[in-house]
Parts: structure tokens; C-alpha cells; sequence
């Protein structure tokens, strides 16, 4: 089921249109935390390094909640803001599913 939502082609655009909201929030948000760029970027790395892993599940559930463990401990470690990052990472998950 999950790699099958993968292949859809509204699925995948409405994971382009998250994506690129989190890339304009991220820079363009009022108080830029450079903290938040090492933060996403380890946690899309992780996302593609665990997606066959994720792929025989029923739904992105686990998948959202490793990853967002895995940002909001990264940016807190680097001094970042737990608010701004779960918020940017709930709206991209959101166009996810």
C-alpha cells in the first residue's frame, strides 16, 4: 500500500508542493534558525536511507514518527527551537498524506 501511494501522481505532486512550503518557511519565516538546515537536511538523508524499510507498512505513521524524533532531537541538540521545527515538519507532513 505504501509504496503503491508512492507511485500516484497526485501523491507525489502534493509531496512537491509540502516539500516546497517547508523550503519557503524555512528561509523566509520570520527568525531564520540556521540550526534548522543541518536539522532537515539529516532527517531527509534518514528518510530515503529508511524508505525500503517503511515500505511494506500499512501507512506513514512510523515513518512520521522516527523522523520527527530524529529533527526534533537534532535541533534541539543544535540549539534550535523544538515550535519552529515541529511546525514545519507537521505542515510538509500534512501534503504527505
Amino acid at each position: 500500500h505504501y509504496y503503491k501511494e508512492h507511485q500516484d501522481p497526485t501523491c507525489r505532486l502534493l509531496h512537491v508542493v509540502g516539500t516546497s512550503i517547508i523550503v519557503l518557511m524555512l528561509f523566509f519565516s520570520q527568525g531564520f534558525e540556521p540550526s534548522l538546515l543541518p536539522s532537515f537536511a539529516a532527517t531527509a538523508l534518514a528518510g530515503n536511507a529508511l524508505c525500503q524499510a517503511f515500505i511494506g507498512l500499512e501507512h506513514g505513521l512510523v515513518e512520521f514518527v522516527v523522523l520527527m524524533s530524529l529533527l526534533l532531537t537534532m535541533n534541539k541538540a543544535l540549539g534550535g527551537s523544538f515550535w519552529k521545527a515541529a511546525s514545519l515538519a507537521v505542515v510538509g507532513y500534512s501534503f504527505a498524506w
